[in-house]
């Protein structure tokens, strides 16, 4: 009595807390009849209604897999994560769908991509999000769906896969470019400098990122594919897939006949190692981590692959770690001599003076914008409590509520011009007194000292130890070159010294 229970899930979760995530999980071989009156349709039609969650296991080749997939995708168009997941009639089969309940249950950021020092990430909510070279958030963007399992960035686009297929948003502004329907949620993807390979249901997926042609280039029809990669191997561009079936097929992709779907070339079945859940390709490796903790590697070259699959060349199975995992960091090695590079130092992001100026344009009489580092800044006023405020970055500068009781807003109403700074960097509030800084809580940031540059411009720096980045702190790189991607620097490699 599939149905009566499905339709009985819809009712719990309508009497439990709002404020708890509501997940109904159903395993089915599709031997199911209408109960009480209820049947798939209905069952649909409830997914549009309530909120609840839904991942819907088909068995085999189950006759009510495609109510599974309207049921999902008709939860997910309302904003819930939820997902159809077809397995094989096999233990194995039911094993590696529940891990993958598993993961879909504990699921938040679910894709990352980094380019040129901007990091977009994707979550289960259909978010799409870029942060800056210090985590701040650019922009955010939520595409209405649910399942975000794809994010892929590079100088000038950041992609989305959800479940509705392809977004392609402005890397700088977050503006949406253009929507590329698939019919299939998109589970995984990969690129090249001018391609984007997804993995959608049993399909590969080309998209052309010069004219957003779309086109299917490889299938594993009946199995759906759960991760990808692409790679050049023997010359020639190679997609590799891992299915629900736990098999990694080989394709092989030519960019002058960029819509023909390809036969796989082979196929090697990893059921001792686990479904991969991610790869990647380098040189001639293929690298797979699996539902079952096994990092592996695969000889791709055309020697291995000669007389068919390949064998899995070397496989680790990952322990299981308690407690937290450090990265010792060595200490820097110091210098005195600039000539051979760039000195670079750890600032406020605004100094004192800074500060000053911004303070008094709120307070000022008839000023209606301020320039702070080159660049112009309105003074706003909110509308509520028609106090002045001016925005820069990641914080906000605003004067004192004159209404407010307490020592600050007894301050304001005898005369003294007071302005808080609200970083999103601190907990801590930056404090002006008429022109007085008593508090600075702007974030440290890197600027180049030497000549030649852009000192304006913020440096993207290697990770390195708190107790060297302090402030006033000075280090030599050996090369720094601006960004594609924004007013900022990068440093070309991790060969620094400490100066002075």
């Amino acid at each position: 009595a599939l149905w009566g229970a499905f339709a009985k899930g819809f009712e719990l979760a309508q009497s439990s807390p709002a404020d708890v995530e509501q997940w109904i999980v159903v395993l089915t071989d599709g031997a199911n009849n209408v109960f009480n009156g209820v049947d798939g349709a209905k069952i649909a039609a409830l997914a549009s209604e309530r909120e609840a969650r839904i991942i819907a296991i088909s068995v085999g080749s189950a006759t009510n897999a495609e109510d599974m997939k309207k049921i999902c995708g008709n939860a997910s168009a309302k904003g819930h994560l939820s997902k159809h997941i077809p397995v094989s009639a096999s233990p194995q089969g039911v094993d590696e769908a529940f891990k993958m309940v598993a993961q879909l249950l504990n699921a938040r950021v679910t894709s990352l991509s980094i380019a040129d020092g901007l990091v977009a990430i994707a979550d289960a909510n259909g978010s799409i999000t870029v942060c800056n070279i210090d985590g701040v958030k650019i922009w955010s963007h939520q595409s209405g769906t649910a399942g975000g399992w794809m994010v892929r960035a590079d100088a000038r686009s950041a992609y989305q896969g959800n479940d509705n297929g392809i977004l392609r948003f402005n890397l700088r502004n977050g503006n949406m470019e253009s929507q590329c329907p698939f019919g299939n949620a998109v589970l995984s993807g990969c690129q090249t400098p001018d391609s984007l390979f997804s993995a959608a249901g049993s399909n590969v997926y080309w998209f052309s990122k010069m004219n957003n042609n779309v086109a299917a280039v490889a299938s594993v029809a009946p199995a759906i594919i759960l991760a990808n990669a692409a790679g050049m191997v023997d010359n020639q561009v190679h997609l590799f897939t891992a299915d629900s079936s736990s098999t990694i097929s080989c394709f092989p992709w030519n960019p002058n006949t960029p819509t023909t779907l390809h036969a796989a070339k082979w196929r090697l079945s990893c059921s001792d190692i686990g479904t991969p859940l991610s790869m990647q390709v380098f040189g001639n490796r293929l690298f797979v981590a699996t539902t079952k903790g096994v990092l592996a590697s695969i000889d791709i070259s055309p020697a291995a692959t000669a007389a068919g699959a390949p064998t899995i060349a070397c496989a680790v199975k990952t322990a299981n770690i308690d407690g937290e995992a450090t990265v010792p960091l060595q200490k820097l090695p110091t210098t005195n001599d600039a000539s051979q590079g760039v000195v670079v130092e750890c600032q406020r992001e605004l100094n004192d003076n800074e500060l000053l100026d911004i303070h008094r344009a709120i307070h000022g009489a008839n000023v209606d914008h301020v320039i702070v580092r080159g660049k112009n800044y309105p003074v706003e006023v909110a509308p509520a409590k028609k106090l002045r405020f001016v925005i820069i970055s990641n914080m906000k500068f605003i004067e004192q509520n004159p209404a407010k009781a307490g020592k600050y807003g007894q301050m304001s109403r005898s005369g003294h011009k007071i302005t808080w700074c609200i970083s999103g960097h601190s907990p801590r509030w930056g404090l002006i007194v008429d022109d007085q800084v008593q508090s600075n809580v702007c974030p440290l940031k890197m600027r180049i000292l030497s000549d030649g540059f852009n000192k304006n411009w913020d440096v993207q720096f290697p990770v390195i130890e708190n107790s060297q980045r302090t402030l006033g702190a000075k280090f030599v790189v050996q090369q720094i070159f601006p960004a594609e991607n924004g007013e900022y620097y990068r440093v070309v490699n991790n060969n620094y010294k400490q100066f002075g």
